[in-house]
């Protein structure tokens, strides 16, 4: 994806209109991410606007986030809930919280965020335990 940046493409702009156009599969992406992580916190790789995070939460699942852009936080904190998201800010494949999660997820096409395969390997490290569903083939060894 030549010119592809995700530090720049989640800007001020874009977090402003980003929630306008839902997918329309949210509250079952919402549900079904519930009853994996049951009583246990989740960890959302880019967080974003907390479009999934925040009705989440409201299910009654504690959830932290790692997020790349500060204009996406900001947009969730103006939301209902938005400031009891635990955000750290950094690359999704670098940073780490320092907890441990009974479920950590990413949504929809934010893995094609990550410009390169050995960033996309590095979110199987143990550093990011992950129980859920991964889906296509690995190219990524152990």
């Amino acid at each position: 994806m030549e010119g592809f940046d995700p530090k720049t493409r989640f800007g001020y702009e874009v977090s402003q209109r980003y929630d306008d156009d839902p997918r329309g599969d949210e509250a079952e992406t919402v549900a079904f991410l519930a009853k994996l992580a049951g009583q246990q916190n989740a960890l959302e790789l880019a967080v974003g606007t907390g479009r999934i995070a925040l009705p989440l939460m409201q299910a009654g699942v504690r959830v932290d986030g790692i997020e790349l852009s500060q204009d996406r936080v900001d947009r969730m904190r103006e939301k209902p809930g938005g400031d009891q998201v635990d955000v750290t800010m950094g690359d999704m494949s670098r940073v780490t919280t320092g907890r441990t999660y009974g479920l950590t997820y990413l949504v929809f096409n934010t893995i094609g965020n990550l410009l390169r395969l050995s960033r996309a390997c590095r979110l199987r490290r143990p550093a990011v335990p992950w129980r859920g569903i991964s889906s296509g083939p690995s190219s990524c060894s152990r």
